[in-house]
């Protein structure tokens, strides 16, 4: 029954840390957008929240020496990026959680290692503050608040054209991969 209410009313905003789904109506004006940033990808070049104007994103945070879930993170965020062959609308986002460590060379053998296509899916890194902050104000990927606190999430999270956060998945579930995968098609459906 809640599946059809949602393929009924379109995918859902989320607009603070509890994650709790809202659809838009005459009470709820929809208002939190993921907000900007300029960090370096794994070719070390600039990449920023003005990149993906316009653009489908999905976003996962993860760090190279990682020996859990990263793994099968990578790989499952993979399965997203294949089902959108050279679709310059949509954009893979893995930023590091450790960037102390994860400098562009280090991302850039990383990138090399998995076949990681750098036009579409970006290994970003760079100032720490800013990265946590994006991933606990923007994205709310995990509910801690302290800068210093180590990241490590299995959410990723499906950003819309207008930066509007739409959905959170499950990254080690290969089912929630491909409904993941449908709703990025809903997106690209609705302009």
């Amino acid at each position: 029954m809640i599946l059809g209410l949602i393929l009924v009313m379109g995918l859902p905003y989320y607009q603070e840390v509890t994650l709790t789904p809202m659809w838009p109506d005459d009470q709820l004006e929809v208002s939190h957008r993921i907000g900007s940033f300029e960090l370096k990808n794994q070719e070390g070049n600039v990449f920023s929240d003005r990149d993906l104007e316009g653009k489908i994103h999905v976003a996962g945070f993860f760090f190279t020496t990682c020996g859990g879930i990263c793994g099968s993170l990578r790989e499952n965020l993979r399965m997203v990026y294949e089902a959108f062959p050279n679709d310059p609308d949509v954009f893979v986002l893995f930023y590091s959680a450790m960037p102390e460590y994860d400098q562009v060379d280090v991302l850039a053998r990383y990138g090399k290692r998995f076949d990681i296509d750098e036009k579409r899916w970006q290994l970003l890194t760079g100032d720490k503050r800013i990265i946590y902050q994006l991933a606990r104000e923007s994205y709310f990927a995990d509910g801690k608040t302290e800068v210093n606190t180590f990241l490590h999430t299995e959410k990723f999270l499906l950003v819309d054209r207008q930066g509007y956060l739409r959905g959170v998945y499950n990254g080690t579930s290969r089912y929630e991969m491909t409904q993941l995968i449908e709703d990025l098609k809903a997106l690209k459906r609705s302009k």
